[in-house]
């Protein structure tokens, strides 16, 4: 059954932190205003600087799978609005 993801809005970015406990695939239905915007994962551990791990400046709609131990934080971040995201 696929998981409801909450992005919010943090200035000029669209933001949603998450602790995966298994691999999942995530889809991201993002808005679209003609330019390319980039669309990245971070991951890191406890209180340590994200680390990038997946980047994509796509027009829009991104799916992807992710598969961290489990104790990683990931943080998504999308400088286009996200209208829906689910993770499986």
């Amino acid at each position: 059954m696929a998981t409801n993801l909450t992005f919010t809005q943090d200035g000029s970015k669209y933001v949603c932190t998450l602790t995966p406990t298994a691999p999942c695939v995530i889809q991201i239905e993002r808005g679209t205003d003609g330019d390319r915007k980039p669309f990245t994962v971070y991951a890191y551990i406890g209180d340590m600087n994200p680390v990038g791990i997946y980047t994509t400046d796509d027009y829009g709609d991104i799916i992807f799978e992710l598969d961290v131990p489990e104790g990683v934080t990931i943080k998504l971040v999308s400088w286009r609005p996200v209208i829906t995201a689910k993770m499986v």
